[in-house]
């Protein structure tokens, strides 16, 4: 109450006046045995009231001996080596239990880190291992932990999966640098960690293949192995996913513009030779089209070397053909021809072409069949899917407007009828009808 802040400025000397209090009363200097017990009990006051104020973890065992060895009572001598001697053999008691402790500690952290070890027997990623929190090995008796650690370690391992040791050594010593003050070595962890991705990329580049159209695939499918329970390997495996995905990515798209001005360059010969029926729907079928991981880039460099080929070496045909030239140009977009859109625009060319006819010709019910031929003059030879819609959708229309010309054919007759059955009315009785 008077003057803390002097408490903690001089604690040996306020734990010296402490100890007083305990040391005083009947006993002299001639050993007697009250004298013993009063240095007994009063080692074993301070040495509680210091460890309450400290601590009373192994780690502060010194810390707490040397304030009670420094409040140990001067006079009388009795009473000086009962307390020393008392407070000496709390000391070593503490220090035998925190061995204990120690060891059980190391026992139990190595028997955790063999566990996780071996749960990854016959795992596809030797290295992915999870490994539970353990407590670090305390600093009073780091090397006593560490030896038992690693004793225990080994055993485990030797003991349920030494199989498994000999064909993951690296891992294996990885993980029993756990038993460390230190811990894991992050180095370590990290090449571990990139070998892993190493050997899982190229198992699934083997599996599913190593072209530019399945790199992503092949990326997806070694992420399923990055569930490491030690974050420093968890990191470096998906770090070298990522770069492994990166660089693949990288040397695709340097062949990305030459196959797509190739394909594009394909595109336009197969357009402009007009390689007719269906032979030119298979060729264009038949060459791949840049992958995907080429995206925008790829359908654009495709796309203007098709424009430029074609505008050099045949710019009549597109305008003749102008349905297959986008047909053609559309797959640049990868897939080859686009049935649906094939068939779409045959038919949209076909009501085209009849429009043109109709207002041509001015074309009465009378001219239907001959409009049709001239339709049928415009019909694409290919691709075949062009043309077969083309033929379909003008034979629709010709059935259409035939059956439009029935219809005003009756409408037509009746009203004619109609009107001469009115003048034959008009005239009743009369003698010139």
């Amino acid at each position: 109450q008077a003057c803390p802040a002097r408490r903690k400025e001089d604690s040996e000397f306020f734990d010296r006046l402490r100890a007083s209090c305990w040391t005083t009363g009947p006993g002299g200097e001639d050993g007697g045995a009250s004298c013993k017990a009063r240095g007994a009990r009063a080692a074993e006051q301070t040495w509680a009231d210091i460890q309450n104020e400290l601590g009373s973890s192994c780690s502060e065992v010194e810390a707490v001996q040397h304030r009670v060895d420094a409040a140990a009572p001067s006079v009388p001598e009795c009473l000086q080596e009962a307390y020393q001697r008392h407070a000496r053999q709390m000391y070593e008691d503490v220090i035998d239990q925190c061995r204990r402790d120690c060891s059980q500690s190391g026992e139990s952290r190595g028997q955790q880190l063999a566990e996780r070890f071996c749960e990854d027997e016959g795992g596809r990623g030797a290295a992915i291992v999870v490994v539970a929190d353990v407590p670090v090995a305390s600093a009073r008796c780091v090397a006593l932990e560490q030896r038992d650690c690693e004793v225990a370690y080994k055993r485990h391992v030797f003991q349920h999966c030494r199989l498994h040791h000999e064909e993951n050594g690296a891992v294996f010593d990885l993980l029993r640098s756990g038993c460390s003050e230190e811990g894991i070595d992050p180095a370590a962890c990290h090449a571990i960690g990139a070998k892993a991705a190493d050997q899982q990329w190229a198992e699934a580049s083997t599996e599913l293949g190593s072209s530019c159209a399945v790199v992503d695939d092949v990326k997806n499918h070694v992420g399923k192995f990055a569930n490491s329970g030690i974050a420093c390997l968890k990191d470096a495996f998906k770090h070298r996913v990522e770069q492994l995905h990166q660089d693949a990515i990288d040397q695709c798209m340097q062949g990305c513009a030459q196959a797509s001005r190739s394909h594009g360059h394909h595109l336009a010969k197969t357009f402009c030779e007009r390689q007719v029926h269906h032979a030119s729907l298979v060729i264009v079928l038949d060459d791949p089209a840049p992958p995907k991981v080429c995206g925008g880039q790829g359908q654009r460099s495709c796309e203007d070397a098709f424009d430029l080929q074609v505008f050099r070496t045949c710019p009549s045909q597109r305008v003749q053909h102008q349905a297959a030239f986008d047909l053609m140009r559309g797959s640049c977009q990868g897939g080859g021809i686009n049935s649906t859109r094939c068939r779409t625009i045959g038919s949209k060319l076909a009501e085209q072409k009849w429009s043109e006819v109709q207002k041509k010709l001015r074309i009465s019910c009378s001219m239907v069949h001959d409009a049709l031929e001239r339709v049928e003059e415009f019909e694409p030879s290919d691709p075949q899917c062009l043309k077969d819609a083309f033929e379909h959708r003008a034979e629709q229309i010709h059935r259409d407007l035939l059956d439009q010309c029935k219809s005003d054919c009756l409408q037509s007759s009746e009203s004619h009828g109609r009107h001469l059955a009115e003048r034959f009315c008009d005239d009743e009785g009369s003698a010139g009808v």
